[in-house]
């Protein structure tokens, strides 16, 4: 009669080898505690350095920088709550999408105003 096997030399479910080498390469997230893959020193592979704007002054003024970046953000909102109403055409999805387009307007327009127009 054969012998029975009941064990494998190869690595099982929860074999404390293969748990302590995951433990090892890995972190626990802030919020949830979910694993997460521990990175180690430098930039991520295939990301560029952000150029620095040079001290002459050839980089545009910090509140004009503020303006664009509040337009761009206006814009996002306009674009998400738009894309809302139109899925779900309830009066609150188009009352805040009407109010999202007047504030990106405003925005906008003071935008135009405040910086110097090149064309």
């Amino acid at each position: 009669m054969p012998k029975l096997t009941l064990g494998s030399n190869e690595s099982q479910y929860g074999d404390d080898t293969v748990l302590d080498k995951f433990r090892q390469s890995t972190r626990p997230l802030p919020v949830s505690g979910a694993p997460a893959p521990k990175r180690g020193p430098g930039r991520p592979a295939g990301t560029q350095q952000a150029p620095v704007a040079s001290p002459e002054g050839g980089g545009l003024p910090p509140e004009h920088v503020g303006a664009m970046q509040k337009l761009a953000k206006a814009e996002q909102v306009a674009a998400y709550w738009q894309n809302i109403a139109q899925s779900v055409p309830s009066p609150f999805a188009k009352m805040y999408a009407k109010r999202a387009t007047e504030v990106r307007d405003q925005l906008a327009l003071k935008l135009y105003k405040s910086t110097p127009n090149f064309s």
